[in-house]
Order: structure tokens, then sequence, then C-alpha cells
């Protein structure tokens, strides 16, 4: 009965022992979960401090940044010389239209001086007494009529309008301006050249004329021996208005004026269509 009791309390010590042993390893575990969240936390609270302080630097950078003004690039201007060569045409150029100038006030000396020509800005008609009125009037017409042809020769001008020129000198200063410049036109369009009519109306109203101071032959002569010297010879519509520099004056002329021209040259057989309505021709160079 001892030995038995003996056992049982050796049984007992060493179940307490095993119970001791798995308490101590728990407490063990648990102490150091515990440690490791608190290492967690702390690692946690650092970081966030971290944080705290850079999002604080950022702030004062962008608010920097805000503060300062924000400066726009200066556009660069490029200035872009003209070539000498570019220069030298257009001086010719100003320079040919001063000497053409010129030459049409020393032939009109009447038109570049009212004081002195005064009678020329008056329409002579019956109501001035004049007993020869009527040959006043009609040479005051024709020199007008001469006039204008070389005006818009000079500044080559095709379309008139009567409204436009009466602002130009010397018609500025004629004295009931509408109806002078109305008498001019009416006699510009009676005027011709051999057979071939010197101005047509081009409104129904009679305000604008188209005024032929050259020919369509003449034109058509000017753009085919241009064309011949190495000009070219199939031409769009295009390409005939880019021609105002080559041939000054031809490529402002109205479209109808284009057909015609090109017409002409057709009849010549110097010429040949490939398309009327859009114009677009072929030159004909005969013995090439």
């Amino acid at each position: 009965m001892n030995y038995r009791n003996m056992m049982n309390g050796l049984r007992v010590l060493e179940w307490n022992e095993i119970i001791m042993e798995e308490s101590i390893k728990k407490e063990e575990k648990e102490s150091k979960e515990d440690k490791s969240i608190d290492d967690l936390e702390k690692e946690l609270k650092s970081l966030q401090r971290k944080i705290d302080a850079s999002s604080g630097i950022v702030k004062n950078k962008l608010e920097k940044k805000v503060e300062k003004p924000i400066q726009k690039e200066k556009p660069t201007i490029k200035i872009e010389q003209m070539p000498p060569k570019v220069i030298d045409e257009e001086i010719e150029k100003k320079t040919v239209k001063e000497k053409e100038l010129e030459k049409l006030w020393k032939l009109y000396e009447w038109a570049s001086n009212t004081e002195k020509f005064p009678w020329m800005y008056w329409i002579p008609d019956k109501d001035s007494g004049i007993k020869n009125w009527k040959e006043n009037f009609e040479s005051w017409k024709n020199d007008w009529s001469k006039f204008t042809i070389d005006w818009a020769r000079v500044f080559i001008l095709h379309i008139l309008d009567m409204y436009e020129i009466a602002k130009e000198k010397p018609y500025i200063s004629l004295n009931d301006r509408e109806r002078a410049i109305d008498i001019i036109f009416k006699e510009l369009v009676e005027m011709k050249r051999g057979k071939t009519k010197i101005a047509k109306w081009t409104d129904k109203d009679k305000n604008k004329i188209r005024l032929y101071w050259r020919s369509l032959d003449e034109w058509a002569n000017i753009f085919y021996n241009w064309a011949f010297e190495g000009g070219g010879d199939i031409f769009t519509l295009i390409d005939l208005r880019n021609l105002e520099e080559e041939i000054p004056g031809f490529g402002t002329l109205p479209e109808d004026d284009l057909r015609e021209i090109i017409d002409i040259l057709v009849k010549q057989k110097k010429a040949r269509w490939i398309d009327k309505k859009l114009i677009r021709v072929k030159i004909l160079f005969k013995g090439l």
C-alpha cells in the first residue's frame, strides 16, 4: 500500500513538472509575442514620425513653389533678313515705279498741279458762259480718258471702280467727282484701239469698267515669248496667277481674259487646251 501510494505520488510530481514546463514555455512564448508587438508598435511610431517629417518638408517646398511667381518664357523673335538679291529686286521695282510716275506727271502736267490748271478739275458745260464750251468739253473728256489709261497702266489696274478712284490723286480734286468720273468712264467705253474697244462695263449699275490698257493680243505675245525663253510649257490657272513677278499685270488679269489669251494662242497654233474649264494649257514651241 505504501508502495502504491509512493508511485502515485511520483506520478503526480512528474505530471506537475510537465504542467510547469508547459506553463513556463507558454509564458516565454507570450512574453516573446508581447515583445515583438511592442517592437512593431515602436517601429510603426518611428516610421510615422519620419513620414510626418517628410510630409512637412514636401509641404514647405510646395508652398514655396506656389508663392514664387511663374515666369513665362519670352518668345524669341527671329528676325529673318531679306537676301541682298531680293532687296535689290524690290529697290529696282520701286525705282521703276517712281520713274513711271515721274513720266506720267510730266506728260500730264495738269494732273500733278491742280492750282496751275484749275479748269481741268471743272466739267465744261453750257452754263459756263463760254461760246466754245462743247469743244472744251470734248477736249476735257479726251485728256482725262487718256490720262486714266496711262494711270491704270502705271498702277497695274485692270478693273476700275468709280468710288475707289475718286479717293485717288488727281481724281480726288475733281469738282462734282461722281459725275466727272462717270463721264470719263463713258468716254473710255466708247473709245477704240483699232477695232477693239478700250473698256467695257463690268456691272449693271455701271460703276466699274474693265480697262484694256494693254490688248489681249499683246498679252498673248508677251506670255508666249516668256514661255519660249524658258518659262515652261504646261500651265494651270494657279501657275498663270503666279506669273505676276515675271510678267507684271499678267497674274492679276480676270479669269475670262486669261481664257481669251490662251484662245488667241490656240488659234495661232502656239498652244493647246488640256482643260479649258479649269484652265490647263500646253504651250507649243515650233521647231523644237
